[in-house]
């Protein structure tokens, strides 16, 4: 079997069959092809790929960046956001609008941050920062002090479909997190 090669110089920015097809708009299948030897790249393929080859690191890196696929994030509208805890359980409500998460729950907790599809896999990657206001009883057991609490927690989950489950620390305890689509933004959010 002949041992078709990528231009020299394309190897240096270790890109994987999937991000290789991302940039192309090609099939995985192609692009996994192509870096495996196993298949020529078309003509147009095989010259765009000689130029990004020629580029040095940073000229590379910024043309990759400029034609990677915009960073999927969670699809957009309310979600019911229920967190069970080793003492009790909580309610809230989570808006998504482009990746930006806001929310609130029954507790008086408030919740902002992004959420994006992972580069790596199908799993949706979560940072968020939360308050609890002052002397409030956390669903893991923790009690909140009078100052209130300030707390970053990030995690993956798998798409709603329509539910979605995750375990968060909070306090040094966990707490299950269930995420689930309750339907679209209203109109005068969505603008």
């Amino acid at each position: 079997m002949p041992n078709f090669r990528l231009p020299v110089g394309i190897a240096r920015f270790h890109l994987s069959a999937d991000e290789l097809a991302g940039l192309l708009g090609a099939a995985a299948d192609d692009a996994r092809a192509w870096l495996q030897g196993t298949a020529p790249c078309p003509g147009p393929v095989a010259a765009y790929l000689r130029l990004l080859g020629g580029l040095d690191a940073a000229a590379g890196a910024k043309e990759i960046e400029r034609v990677r696929p915009a960073v999927q994030s969670l699809p957009d509208g309310m979600y019911r956001l229920e967190h069970r805890g080793l003492f009790n359980n909580g309610a809230g409500l989570m808006l998504v609008d482009k990746g930006r998460v806001r929310g609130t729950d029954t507790g008086g907790g408030r919740y902002e941050g992004t959420c994006h599809l992972q580069s790596d896999g199908p799993n949706y990657h979560f940072s968020v920062d939360v308050y609890f206001p002052p002397n409030a009883n956390l669903v893991n057991g923790v009690v909140v002090g009078p100052e209130g609490l300030r707390a970053r927690l990030t995690g993956d989950f798998a798409r709603p479909d329509p539910v979605a489950l995750a375990i968060v620390q909070l306090g040094g305890q966990p707490v299950e997190v269930k995420l689930t689509y309750f339907g679209p933004l209203p109109e005068a959010l969505a603008a």
